[in-house]
């Protein structure tokens, strides 16, 4: 993610409210709401090290443990607690069925959907 610095003066940093992601859409919601424009752009080009940070140990290329409870208070800051309960039943039964199916990844999604589950 690239912005200019009156972007980050007139937004403020990124939220400490989540474990890992989420930041990204908040700053970029919160940089519309404040009049900036928000584009993708299609040249540009950016190495990533495909989940190297949080899921160097891990059979996925991101950490579920935080993705899953991080769009869950990105979602009920923007839709509400209804949709919070309503998202989470939905989340934890998904990430059960993943569990299931797909033996690879089981222990990672095992500790996430424990952690939804709580």
């Amino acid at each position: 993610m690239a912005f200019r610095r009156e972007v980050w003066d007139a937004v403020g940093p990124l939220s400490e409210r989540y474990l890992f992601y989420c930041q990204d859409i908040e700053f970029c919601l919160a940089a519309r709401h404040a009049g900036w424009r928000v584009r993708i752009v299609q040249g540009a080009r950016v190495t990533h090290g495909l989940g190297r940070t949080v899921a160097a140990n891990n059979a996925l290329d991101h950490d579920p443990e935080r993705l899953w409870p991080d769009l869950l208070t990105w979602g009920r800051s923007h839709y509400g607690k209804t949709w919070g309960t309503l998202a989470r039943g939905v989340l934890v039964i998904a990430a059960w069925l993943r569990v299931a199916a797909q033996p690879r990844q089981r222990a990672a999604l095992k500790r996430a959907a424990r952690r939804l589950s709580q």
